[in-house]
């Protein structure tokens, strides 16, 4: 559990484990963020944006090393935004800034320690979330259930893409589940 909100944003990590069904303390951030993305890529924790007034900074957490360090910032402040770890790279997807829904979507290369952006999406959206799949990126229309924005990275992902959903009843995996299990080949 990274971050969050209790009366105000937090900096806290912990971490539980399922064996002893405990949780622990973990080092925290060096910056508190309530709603911000989060993703795991090659061992990694990567923590982004957040706070609702929409941060640019990024984090990674090494466990190796049980300590968090600063990386480049996102290209866009944004919070309640989906963030997604496809083939080597992290995809920070819509959100809000500044009270604006956003559209727009930019890929990290932890290679490089460098944010680019890629194509916006469609619709501009927030709290929303995102899995990885081998399939297309699904986003969900805010109302307009069951209606779905498809959207091909190929060139930015080769052959793996997302599914990123939003849902007004915070029911994420409600929403989701259905979805993904209606695809082939896909086992949840």
């Amino acid at each position: 559990m990274v971050g969050g909100y209790n009366g105000s944003p937090l900096a806290t990590v912990e971490v539980y484990d399922p064996a002893t069904n405990t949780w622990s303390q973990a080092p925290p951030m060096g910056t508190v963020r309530s709603a911000p993305g989060m993703a795991v890529l090659g061992g990694k924790l990567y923590a982004a944006g957040g706070n609702y007034s929409a941060l640019s900074s990024v984090a990674v957490f090494a466990p190796q090393t049980n300590a968090w360090t600063a990386l480049a910032p996102m290209i866009t402040a944004r919070d309640a935004f989906a963030m997604t770890a496809v083939q080597g790279k992290l995809y920070a997807v819509g959100g809000s800034a500044a009270g604006s829904t956003l559209a727009t979507a930019e890929a990290f290369d932890p290679q490089q320690n460098r944010w680019e952006a890629v194509a916006p999406m469609a619709q501009a959206r927030r709290s929303c979330a995102s899995v990885r799949t081998d399939y297309e990126l699904i986003t969900k229309q805010p109302g307009a259930w069951p209606s779905f924005e498809r959207f091909d990275w190929a060139v930015a992902m080769v052959s793996s893409r997302c599914f990123t959903l939003q849902t007004e009843s915070g029911d994420i995996d409600a929403l989701v589940r259905p979805i993904l299990q209606a695809l082939p080949g896909l086992t949840l």
